[in-house]
């Protein structure tokens, strides 16, 4: 089975474990692999939607793997039950905020009171992920692979339960990541340069007018500049 670039950094990341939760599994690829590879005992495959599960269903069957992985139609962690506590979990592919609302879900309900590693992957608000794991359910991002797919530029995180005493984030870190992996640190720095343009661009685009609501944009889009030249420098210090 060929897997995507980003597939392959979820299984790269993936620590041995007896039960694994894909969270949002669409077609069951991460599954079917760790267990192939013995990465896993056993796997869960969740998704909200009964077509994708379908086709992740017949993929397991195919595998010979339906003893070791069961389909699970839930949002979330919601269905989950007491005999159905992963070791691992893995939320890529959805945006950062969808990914807090699930993680806050399984924090309440018990479901991730036995996890040892999580690896999530948020396509967008990466700060409101950050922010949500380190301030307010005290957990530890070990380290972050930055992935280029398909176009696209993903950050990885390898995300344990538990805070680090003296681990503190500053503004950029909780917007560009801290413990970048040295395995994707060159395609960070892209990652970096392209967010370095974009902004340089949005702000010979923005709207001069000198309305308070346009001065304060301005400043904050200045601000922002600031930050990811300061960090595209800081870089060049990590290799």
């Amino acid at each position: 089975m060929k897997l995507s670039k980003r597939l392959n950094g979820v299984l790269q990341l993936m620590n041995n474990c007896s039960l694994l939760a894909d969270i949002g599994c669409d077609h069951g690829y991460i599954c079917i692999e760790a267990v192939s590879k013995g990465i896993c005992d056993k796997a869960l495959a969740c998704d909200t939607a009964s077509g994708p599960l379908s086709i992740a269903q017949k993929n397991i069957f195919a595998a010979g793997l339906k003893d070791q992985i069961r389909c699970v139609l839930s949002d979330g962690f919601t269905k989950f039950t007491e005999n159905m506590k992963p070791e691992c979990i893995n939320i890529t592919g959805m945006g950062g905020r969808l990914i807090v609302r699930i993680l806050d879900g399984g924090l309440k309900n018990g479901s991730l009171s036995d996890v040892k590693q999580l690896i999530l992957g948020g396509q967008s608000d990466l700060d409101i992920l950050r922010h949500f794991l380190i301030d307010e359910a005290g957990m530890h991002i070990k380290r972050e692979l930055c992935i280029f797919d398909d176009g696209k530029y993903y950050m990885l995180m390898d995300t344990t339960p538990g805070s680090i005493e003296g681990d503190s984030y500053s503004d950029s870190d909780y917007i560009y990541g801290k413990h970048i992996a040295s395995e994707g640190l060159e395609t960070y720095k892209e990652y970096i340069n392209v967010q370095k343009n974009k902004l340089s661009l949005a702000l010979l685009k923005a709207d001069s007018g000198t309305s308070p609501d346009n001065a304060s944009k301005l400043a904050k889009l200045k601000e922002r500049i600031i930050m990811t030249e300061k960090r595209a420098k800081e870089i060049e210090q990590w290799a």
